[in-house]
């Protein structure tokens, strides 16, 4: 993880607090705005993941607080997020980050006190509606593949990798005998009663 990252998250979990929210949106903004594409600075290029980090610390913080979107907007933050919304069809941010963009507009237009200064200022809802719905990313081959492990019939339909990878375990043939472990008819290891496994 770099340290970036790091920091983000962290301020992410600092924000759970009122008090820290107001602190972190009113010193730090415009700071996470100033990492976000789109800026002057052609040097500034984040991974996605941190990218995405970012914005989510962002709407984090403008959730249901009127202040930290005003300092949002102050910091230019708003058109940065736009763009990074509207590039859906460019190709030029991966769909994970426009969605991350779209989500936190939804968050800024949500908040009700704000809508009359973004008017003003020649915003409308159109600009503040995400461009790739929740459920439109593309699948991973990774994904279709767990998919496809847990639909099938000899699959446990319950429990999470770990458990589905220890029923799998147990489904195994034992080809070898060890002293002391007999075979049952199925071919599972069947313990010494003196075991403490």
């Amino acid at each position: 993880m770099n340290i970036l990252l790091g920091k983000t998250l962290a301020l992410t979990n600092l924000a759970e607090d009122g008090k820290n929210k107001e602190l972190i949106g009113k010193f730090a903004m415009k700071d996470l705005v100033y990492k976000l594409p789109g800026g002057s600075d052609p040097n500034v290029r984040l991974s996605d993941t941190t990218t995405i980090a970012v914005l989510n610390t962002i709407r984090n913080l403008v959730e249901n607080n009127a202040e930290n979107t005003r300092h949002l907007r102050d910091a230019a933050g708003i058109e940065r997020i736009t763009s990074i919304n509207n590039s859906r069809d460019t190709s030029r941010f991966h769909d994970k980050i426009v969605k991350a963009a779209g989500q936190l507009l939804k968050a800024i237009w949500a908040n009700k006190e704000v809508r009359a200064s973004l008017k003003k200022d020649g915003w409308n809802k159109g600009h503040f509606t995400p461009t790739m719905p929740v459920n439109t990313l593309p699948r991973t081959s990774h994904q279709a593949t767990t998919d496809r492990a847990t639909n099938s019939p000899s699959a446990p339909s319950t429990g999470g990798r770990r458990a589905q990878r220890n029923a799998s375990q147990s489904q195994e043939e034992v080809p070898m005998t060890t002293p002391g472990v007999t075979l049952t008819d199925t071919n599972r290891r069947k313990a010494p009663a003196d075991s403490w496994v």
